[in-house]
């Protein structure tokens, strides 16, 4: 699924894309959609397992 693809790396470019070929939708506060997105692609930054490791 290239949806999940795109989501096991995160990064604001790929959440974009993903947004924009309507491979992922998203609903609520533009500013509470930003803070997650900025989650996911932390999620990432450093050592730790992130999100998709746990």
């Amino acid at each position: 699924d290239e949806a999940l693809r795109l989501l096991l790396d995160p990064t604001l470019e790929t959440l974009g894309q993903a947004y924009v070929e309507g491979l992922i939708d998203v609903e609520g506060q533009l500013e509470d959609i930003l803070a997650m997105a900025h989650g996911l692609t932390d999620a990432g930054a450093d050592d730790s397992p992130g999100l998709m490791g746990r």
